[in-house]
């Protein structure tokens, strides 16, 4: 593993690196929740260099030091989007997937229906080290673009077929600013597409809150830098405002599936202000 593209990495995308290896220990637990031998064997690359970094968040992860709360979250926020992707491919096998920040992040390996073309799209330090790693295919491709970057999203525009727009663990990160406008082109040009993301609660973006998110990043997962919460809903439906085009599906939460390993937390889900914390919501673009 090249060292200098580990060390290019933004702190936000270091956190994709708390995924894939959340996906690796909880793939060799005892009865796991996400099966992902891919993420096992990039974890086992990565590890190597990682343990002998001076970074404190990659010293965590080679020595597979995370929160066990946090790794059920993150398997069955991988198990349920999987299970979006899987349901798409069936009603539409001409369609597009687009992995947005995807990080590591083994998806298309995972999928039991394989999409007709399935894009993974990350900033290029990360899609570099990921180049190294797995090997691309006719069906499968990897662009180290922003997703801001208009080329990529010009090239899907010209793809026959609906696409599904996944961002797991993408937006919370990013700026309204940019954000916005971006989803408002999203709902102008891919009528019968499908939008997938994970959102944080609206007030965890400013003031104490945002406060309390930057310190725990920080103390628990030793991730350093800028990095906080900037986009949130205060409902599930909020996009609806921002355009006519984006009707709410459904929304999810990891409470919803009453994981036994998740234990007594499950009950944190009764409670509606703790399940609207950090979820998952689905649209349809119309």
């Amino acid at each position: 593993m090249n060292n200098q593209l580990i060390d290019q990495i933004s702190s936000t995308s270091k956190t994709a690196l708390l995924t894939i290896y959340a996906h690796s220990i909880e793939s060799q637990s005892e009865q796991p929740i996400l099966s992902d031998p891919t993420a096992v064997e990039l974890t086992k690359a990565l590890s190597e260099p990682f343990s002998r970094s001076e970074v404190r968040l990659f010293k965590k992860l080679a020595d597979h030091k995370l929160n066990r709360q946090l790794v059920y979250h993150i398997a069955l926020r991988a198990k349920k989007y999987d299970s979006y992707a899987d349901s798409f491919v069936k009603d539409h096998p001409d369609g597009t997937i687009i992995n947005l920040g995807c990080g590591l992040d083994a998806r298309y390996h995972r999928l039991t229906q394989k999409p007709k073309l399935f894009l993974d799209i990350d900033l290029e330090p990360m899609i570099a080290i990921k180049r190294e790693l797995v090997e691309q295919t006719k069906e499968y491709r990897m662009i180290g673009q922003s997703i801001f970057d208009s080329a990529w999203l010009e090239e899907v525009l010209h793809l026959e077929g609906p696409k599904l727009f996944i961002a797991e663990g993408l937006f919370m990160y990013l700026s309204p600013d940019e954000l916005n406008p971006w989803l408002i082109r999203l709902a102008d040009d891919f009528s019968g597409s499908y939008l997938l993301f994970e959102t944080v609660v609206e007030k965890y973006t400013r003031g104490f809150n945002k406060k309390m998110v930057e310190f725990k990043l920080r103390k628990e997962f030793g991730v350093s830098g800028d990095v906080s919460y900037h986009f949130g809903l205060k409902q599930s439906d909020d996009l609806e405002s921002l355009s006519p085009h984006f009707k709410l599906i459904e929304d999810w939460s990891y409470f919803d599936e009453n994981h036994p390993k998740v234990g007594l937390l499950n009950l944190m889900g009764k409670i509606k202000s703790l399940r609207y914390v950090q979820w998952t919501v689905f649209y349809r673009i119309e």
